[in-house]
């Protein structure tokens, strides 16, 4: 089956990101749903560009949506990588936003960014973690993945425990470069 050439263009890569964020929302969806979600929009990311973020954090999207439905998805180590990347970037987002209404006076909404900036980072800091299981119980071994992977994984793990205010976890992760 040959895709459309419509889904290389920016509409159709959005109309990607909504399809895979629609598979997860449907009534009753399967861990497979989940699964097919992320490997669409790994796609997206692999293919790099100005994409690349939107669909990471929708990545992050899926994946806080299958928990809810205690979906467990069998994810690739790089999938995981990218999801928590998105988790990150959707941190980083909450974040900026806690500044900027601290700035304008607004201490409550910028405490509710904060907390969420605060979530989004633990659960970066946790699909990281799943990342590196998945490089290290690479059968058979994969060095190459390992270091692009696994050593990105420690490195932004260690940003994302920096923002969340745990210095020692953040500490541990970069001793382990």
């Amino acid at each position: 089956f040959e895709r459309p050439a419509l889904l290389e263009h920016d509409a159709g890569k959005d109309l990607l990101i909504r399809y895979a964020r629609a598979l997860v929302a449907k009534p009753e969806p399967a861990r497979g749903d989940a699964e097919q979600a992320v490997r669409e929009l790994a796609g997206i990311v692999a293919k790099g560009g100005p994409w690349t973020s939107h669909a990471a954090r929708a990545m992050a999207d899926v994946m806080t949506a299958a928990r809810k439905l205690n979906l467990k998805p069998h994810l690739t180590a790089k999938e995981w990588f990218d999801t928590a990347h998105g988790f990150f970037l959707e941190g980083q987002l909450a974040y900026l936003r806690s500044r900027e209404t601290q700035e304008d006076g607004d201490a409550g909404k910028a405490k509710e960014h904060l907390d969420t900036a605060l979530d989004r980072y633990r659960d970066a800091v946790t699909a990281f973690r799943l990342a590196i299981a998945q490089c290290r119980d690479a059968r058979p071994a994969d060095p190459l993945l390992r270091l692009k992977v696994e050593a990105q994984a420690w490195f932004e793990s260690a940003l994302s425990m920096q923002r969340a205010d745990c210095p020692q976890e953040a500490l541990l992760a970069y001793h382990e470069l």
